[in-house]
């Protein structure tokens, strides 16, 4: 929600992807069918900034993921992944969806997909009046026209929003 970051690209991020000092990470890899592989074009390769909250959720996991470690000793698969499976290797993308789903069904929150996350993000940016070429280059498309493409629903709001803006400005 807070990265706008692909299913594949959450689960292939290493910890050599993010850099706590300066909190971004940069998308470098996709985990496609438990296989490390490059993004899904040239622009998915981005760098993408991280908010405090998700800065201190990442260091939480850092922790977490050392702790798991030292339980689990020699059975442990060292990938250097931020999110693995329970002996240190990839996590699937289904364990990662189903896991999501009960979570949200255990809080009473309505169902929906990991991706729809992502979608909140660009809906987020988007009628916050983040420029397009800003939200299509966080979002990692080829470009702005992909974006609008996927996007155009969310125009009517940010057009009532333009007028209110407009009528604001004009009436002082």
């Amino acid at each position: 929600l807070y990265t706008g970051l692909r299913r594949g690209e959450l689960l292939g991020l290493s910890w050599e992807d993010v850099n706590f000092e300066e909190s971004v990470l940069t998308v470098r890899h996709t985990l496609w069918k438990n296989e490390l592989t490059a993004p899904k074009t040239m622009s998915s390769v981005r760098t993408v900034p991280l908010s405090p909250e998700v800065t201190e959720c990442l260091k939480e996991q850092f922790i977490y993921i050392h702790e798991k470690r030292s339980e689990t000793g020699d059975a442990w698969t060292e990938t250097g992944m931020v999110f693995t499976n329970r002996h240190g290797g990839y996590m699937n993308g289904e364990y990662l969806n189903n896991t999501f789903r009960k979570f949200l069904n255990d809080n009473g929150l309505p169902g929906m997909h990991i991706h729809d996350l992502r979608h909140a993000n660009a809906s987020i940016l988007i009628n916050s009046g983040v420029p397009m070429k800003v939200v299509s280059e966080h979002l990692g498309h080829s470009s702005v026209k992909t974006t609008e493409d996927f996007y155009t629903h969310l125009f009517a709001s940010s057009k009532k929003i333009t007028a209110e803006v407009l009528s604001e400005a004009l009436a002082e």
